[in-house]
């Protein structure tokens, strides 16, 4: 004999309170990542990094070709752990950070955006 049985929807670990205490650890802020490949055939991909410059800090990866046939636009929306007014993202070679010259970083809510570690070009 067969019976029906109703499902019951999981509970979270987290009560509301506990949610409330883990803001700041769990809520991310969004950053965008902008510009376009260069143009030729992909042999590669290059990590790039996103660094707060305020604080020196590491706050995310990204994996890009390192070129592209045609020519390609990147507009990548990233979590990382807190707002900054100065994201740069780059490369490290030789222990040295070295700022794109192809990638830029743009806080959405904010309306800032920096190209390397240097701001906007003009």
């Amino acid at each position: 004999m067969m019976t029906k049985t109703t499902a019951k929807r999981g509970r979270s670990p987290l009560t509301e309170a506990g949610n409330a205490s883990y803001l700041g650890v769990l809520a991310a802020y969004e950053i965008t990542i902008t510009g376009a490949l260069p143009e030729g055939k992909t042999t590669a991909n290059i990590t790039y990094f996103i660094v707060d410059t305020l604080t020196n800090t590491l706050v995310g990866t990204v994996a890009l070709p390192n070129a592209a046939q045609p020519k390609t636009s990147v507009s990548l929306t990233l979590k990382v752990p807190r707002p900054s007014t100065s994201f740069a993202i780059g490369t490290f070679k030789d222990g040295a950070f070295h700022a794109s010259s192809v990638l830029s970083v743009r806080n959405p809510n904010s309306n800032i955006t920096r190209t390397g570690a240097a701001g906007p070009l003009e």
